[in-house]
């Protein structure tokens, strides 16, 4: 245990000396992941988007749609549609509120019966969703005193079609946590474990009382305090920007936390065994930096990728970290399954393992 916490120290007194590895591996990632939150944000100053639909060809439902549109301003923009069509941008998030005029309301009206004008609203577009329900009720009330002068005569039904719109903050911020662990994995890892053999550092420490088990252990540990660390303030960046603690599943993603450290440290041991020099290291590196980072589908969403990068994709462990971590994190629609997401690292870890085994090098 003493030599083990002697190589935790050590290997934490070599990070922390190293201000450019902190900064890239801690620091940037970090700022970025809330540049693109920002950016990519919910706006609470978007305008009111409202669809009428009218159902009926009385003059009291004209009237009333008449009424609605006329209220078009620059924070409220007022459409008429098809019923179809208006629920259908609904649940895109082309509308924030959907009024549906039924047929025979004039008739109603006319005869004193009561009567309803449906609101559909979508929850989970939550720009102007609360809004666009005050201002329904708003608007029936309105009617119904023009109409009959009481309250009673036309009623507001409100449904929710309950389509979540993800933003796109949704997206990039969990992605930034795990090019936070594959930076990991490369800059505070790979590149310094290469560093520290070519200054033969490694070369003392084997000829010491300390077995490759005890220095590896060192190592992983104090990298996966590093990574743990570093999840948390993303993790914290996430439940201020999204104030995503109602969706958020804890137990799993603290285990998809644990595991993705733990396969990109791997990864880590990994590229300094497969590079004999610190050249060689630093061409491997951003060799498996720049091909996740592009081809993983991180920068892009899936919809946004070609067909053949999408396939490459499928064999680039970032991914499934990603995917894994937004759907955890932000509950954000899926791009494979949980258990595959978890499989696919747990293979990838035990392959990365092997690799490093058969090619670590002290010398």
């Amino acid at each position: 245990m003493r030599k083990l916490r002697a190589i935790y120290l050590s290997q934490a007194r070599i990070f922390t000396r190293d201000k450019v590895t902190v900064l890239i591996t801690v620091l940037l990632p970090l700022v970025l992941g809330v540049f693109f939150g920002y950016i990519f944000g919910p706006s609470a100053s978007s305008p009111m988007r409202i669809i009428v639909v009218n159902q009926d060809a009385g003059a009291a439902a004209a009237g009333v749609v008449d009424g609605i549109t006329g209220q078009r301003s620059d924070d409220l923009t007022v459409a008429t549609d098809t019923e179809q069509s208006a629920l259908r941008k609904l649940k895109d998030g082309e509308a924030d509120l959907v009024l549906v005029v039924p047929a025979g309301f004039s008739d109603q009206v006319a005869g004193k019966t009561p009567t309803t004008i449906t609101a559909s609203v979508n929850s989970g577009h939550n720009v102007n969703a609360d809004v666009a329900a005050l201002a329904a009720q708003a608007m029936v009330a309105d009617i119904d005193q023009r109409l009959s002068g009481t309250d009673d005569l036309v009623r507001l039904r409100q449904q929710d079609v309950a389509s979540k719109v993800p933003s796109l903050a949704a997206f990039y911020v969990p992605n930034f946590l795990a090019i936070s662990m594959l930076w990991l994995s490369i800059f505070a890892t790979a590149l310094p474990l290469v560093k520290q053999r070519e200054s033969g550092c490694l070369l003392r420490i084997s000829i010491a009382p300390v077995s490759k088990a005890t220095f590896m252990a060192g190592v992983t540990l104090w990298r996966m305090t590093v990574g743990v660390i570093q999840s948390a303030l993303f993790i914290a960046v996430a439940m201020l920007m999204m104030d995503s603690a109602d969706t958020t599943r804890w137990l799993p993603l603290v285990a998809c936390v644990l595991l993705g450290n733990l396969v990109f440290t791997v990864m880590g041991y990994m590229i300094a065994g497969l590079s004999r020099s610190m050249s060689a290291a630093e061409g491997i590196a951003q060799a498996f930096n720049f091909g996740f980072l592009f081809l993983s589908g991180v920068f892009f969403t899936p919809e946004m990728l070609p067909g053949a990068v999408r396939r490459i994709a499928d064999a680039i462990p970032l991914a499934y970290l990603a995917d894994l971590l937004r759907q955890l994190l932000v509950d954000y629609p899926a791009f494979f399954p949980v258990w595959l997401d978890f499989a696919v690292l747990g293979g990838a870890g035990a392959i990365f393992t092997l690799l490093a085994l058969k090619t670590w090098r002290w010398q």
